[in-house]
């Protein structure tokens, strides 16, 4: 048997304090956290601002309840979580007009927490400003590099006799031509450097945003400046040769793949076409409007450098200068005829309709031994000496000539055209079947006296000569 009587009792095992289970009061379950998570930035701050506030009763009743539980029974509950903001979230919040916008329903800790975040980054900007400071200046301090605007002479480059250091190019050329397209007289040597001297006080213009743009940008007053630089076309072909250069690099430098891209290729391929002619110069009156044409189209329409379409529209603008100078020494300048466009002389718009231009057909001239010059002018309409045809265009059209016999063409929308309206070719009744060289021409190649296709007007087959050679 075991004895008992002196056996002492077992102490007693204190008991363990029940751990208290937190019921969460915001984020029940994983369902309704996906849900928060979910929220626009206003509704999050607006539930953890009411969050907020009803935290603060809680915490006041737990303070109240330990200094006098007698007095305030009520412990309190457990305070609630806030909803979690993100990262990007605060810092949109830190953004002055947002942060005002939104201030109204922002809880106080996370005021505070934008407050300080905010004032230790303008800390940390300030301290590296000072250490880069520092640390460029060697002999002079911070402040006097500052105050003085010092200027680095090492960045200065090697003179070499004998060649032109290129140009540096000033940023607001590079923003006007995103915007609209700079002339070509801009891009010589010495308004390239006024740009850059003149830069803080040249003319500017805002500019309209662009697809993709909040807002426009200051650029160059193309108008006010081309008043100082010139127009497109005024420039001789030295300049237009050194221009063209500078607009190459210039185009070439905004290529996203470098002087390999497709984009400088064709400005090299533009510009050179033009300058390996043999004839670009006696010929730059000639093809100086069909190379800003071309650059237009690209801007606006770009296409791949093809060149034989060059080559066509090449020989088809010397055709018309020659065609034009032949014309005026023949028959003598037309009233109100423009020299830089063919299709505004009232005779050439009788020669030809503006439509084989489109198609890149080329245009004649007169052969060069066939000039007569020492001729007086004569109507090819109604055969008379000493007016040209141009005189019918703007009265009204005679219906007999001075030897009685009738007039059979006629003159529709300043065109010389057949009965029909069919324009007549002004270069066949002028030299024959040698003045139109054109492969296949839409105008009528008969006699503008008689509509005659045996003869044509200059042949003097239907009429009296008004004069003899």
């Amino acid at each position: 048997m075991v004895n008992t009587e002196n056996q002492q009792p077992e102490p007693e095992q204190p008991q363990q304090p029940q751990q208290l289970v937190r019921v969460r009061r915001t984020h029940t379950d994983d369902l309704a956290s996906s849900y928060l998570s979910e929220l626009t930035l206003y509704d999050k701050l607006s539930m953890n601002k009411e969050i907020e506030e009803k935290n603060k009763e809680r915490r006041l009743k737990k303070l109240k309840n330990i200094q006098d539980p007698v007095a305030y029974p009520d412990p309190g509950s457990e305070t609630a979580s806030l909803i979690t903001i993100d990262e990007e979230e605060i810092d949109d919040l830190k953004d002055q007009s947002m942060f005002n916008k939104l201030l109204s329903i922002l809880p106080t800790s996370l005021i505070q927490r934008i407050n300080r975040e905010t004032r230790h980054e303008k800390e940390e900007k300030e301290k590296r400003k000072r250490d880069d400071n520092s640390k460029s200046s060697s002999d002079d301090t911070p402040s006097r590099e500052i105050k003085r605007r010092c200027m680095d002479g090492d960045r200065a480059a090697e003179r070499i006799v004998g060649f032109q250091n290129p140009i540096d190019f000033s940023e607001i050329m590079y923003m006007t031509d995103n915007h609209t397209a700079l002339p070509l007289p801009f891009f010589r040597n010495k308004n390239i450097r006024y740009i850059i001297d003149c830069g803080a006080t040249l003319p500017t213009v805002k500019s309209n945003p662009r697809e993709g743009e909040s807002k426009g940008y200051y650029i160059l007053d193309i108008t006010k400046l081309t008043n100082i630089f010139g127009a497109e076309l005024t420039i001789d072909f030295g300049q237009w040769h050194e221009a063209a250069n500078n607009c190459y690099r210039f185009q070439r430098s905004r290529d996203k793949n470098g002087e390999s891209g497709s984009f400088a290729l064709w400005w090299s391929q533009h510009f050179e076409f033009f300058n390996n002619q043999e004839d670009k110069i006696e010929m730059y009156d000639a093809w100086k409007s069909l190379e800003l044409r071309l650059r237009q189209e690209y801007r606006t329409q770009p296409t791949r450098f093809n060149a034989n379409y060059y080559v066509a529209q090449y020989e088809m603008c010397k055709s018309e200068h020659r065609m034009r100078l032949e014309w005026h020494q023949t028959f003598g300048k037309q009233p109100n005829a423009r020299d830089d466009n063919p299709r505004e002389g009232s005779g050439y718009r009788g020669g030809r309709s503006n439509s084989s231009r489109s198609r890149g057909g080329s245009t004649s001239s007169f052969p060069a031994g066939s000039r007569r010059s020492s001729l007086p002018v004569c109507c090819i309409l109604c055969g008379e000496k000493g007016h040209p045809v141009s005189r019918h265009y703007n009265g009204t059209t005679p219906t007999k000539g001075s030897d009685g016999k009738p007039i059979w063409a006629k003159i529709a929308n300043a065109i010389l055209c057949n009965p029909e309206g069919q324009s007549i070719c002004i270069n066949f009744n002028v030299m024959g079947s040698r003045g139109c060289y054109l492969t296949k021409c839409e105008r009528a190649h008969v006699c503008s006296f008689c509509g005659s296709k045996q003869h044509h007007a200059f042949s003097w087959m239907c009429r009296t000569r008004p004069y003899s050679e």
